[in-house]
């Protein structure tokens, strides 16, 4: 199964250092805690993600303790609007399970049931 920690690694890291300034090890340790063992990227992959967004300027390490990074103003931006994409993702998905779970469906998407053998063109 895919990880969706690792899919969305860069979001995750921006909404936490958007929180408060957090170090690497500190955020690997609460997606651990969120996601499980199975789900926590490598060190490897967290400090490329952290490099990435550094490249990018979309954070920037604190002055008083280089361990520790800080979003930028584009940073926050990007995080804004991706929190924004993830609650209409997640709010559609929401409606789908949870008209799957009631057993309906949309008229316009299901093939009206023939008895017997299909037709060929």
């Amino acid at each position: 199964m895919p990880s969706y920690v690792h899919a969305h690694l860069d979001f995750l890291l921006l909404a936490m250092i958007g929180q408060e300034p957090r170090d690497a090890h500190s955020m690997r340790h609460e997606l651990r805690e969120r996601f499980g063992a199975r789900s926590t990227p490598s060190p490897q992959l967290t400090y490329s993600m952290l490099h990435y967004l550094r490249r990018n300027r979309l954070i920037r390490r604190l002055p008083a303790d280089p361990r520790r990074y800080l979003l930028t103003v584009s940073g926050r931006r990007s995080l804004e609007t991706r929190t924004r994409d993830w609650e209409s993702f997640a709010k559609g998905t929401e409606a789908l399970l949870q008209r799957r779970d009631r057993g309906e469906q949309r008229a316009d998407t299901v093939a009206p049931a023939v008895p017997g053998r299909a037709r060929r063109p």
